[in-house]
């Protein structure tokens, strides 16, 4: 798996942009206010002494020497390099009132077709309420949205009340 990724992001070190920001001191990055002049670059010893997992400062040394190599990256790139905040909002609440679903021939089986990726969970939800509850399995919902395409395969976990895909322990892996 990491020979994949490698050979598919390792290009110009980008890995190791990545690691940076993810090791980075929290509220820290291009662009953020600190204690720290960013601006002039950040002090290798400053990012090994905060950092949130990574205090080697000779590897914090050689990618500081390294620097800015491209206008966007995971480090450098801005206050949100990844593009991650945009996603890392609440779902939208409000059902669509444009979704449609239909039962399959297959048990506990339906599928559900939404009008809009931002409503696709709450009306997965409003589907939810409107299944009638099986005794001893969960319902298996396939999920499309009319313009982005499939978006998956969903149960309702009986443990935690909350929509998951793929396995069952994995969702409870991120429960408390």
């Amino acid at each position: 798996m990491l020979s994949f990724i490698q050979e598919v992001w390792g290009e110009d070190n980008m890995l190791e942009y990545y690691a940076a920001w993810a090791w980075k001191p929290r509220d820290s990055g291009w662009l953020v206010p600190q204690s720290v002049s960013i601006s002039e670059g950040p002090s290798p010893h400053w990012l090994a002494t905060y950092s949130r997992y990574w205090q080697d400062e000779d590897w914090w040394r050689a990618f500081v020497r390294r620097g800015k190599v491209h206008s966007h990256d995971p480090f450098y790139g801005g206050t949100d390099s990844l593009h991650l905040g945009m996603h890392s909002g609440p779902p939208v609440s409000d059902s669509s009132g444009e979704s449609v679903y239909a039962r399959t021939t297959q048990p506990r089986h339906v599928l559900l077709v939404v009008g809009s990726v931002d409503h696709w969970l709450a009306d997965l939800i409003e589907l939810g309420k409107q299944l009638p509850s099986l005794p001893d399995r969960s319902w298996q919902v396939d999920v499309f949205d009319r313009q982005v395409g499939y978006l998956g395969r969903y149960r309702q976990s009986r443990e935690t009340g909350l929509w998951f895909t793929g396995r069952h322990s994995v969702h409870m892996w991120g429960q408390p």
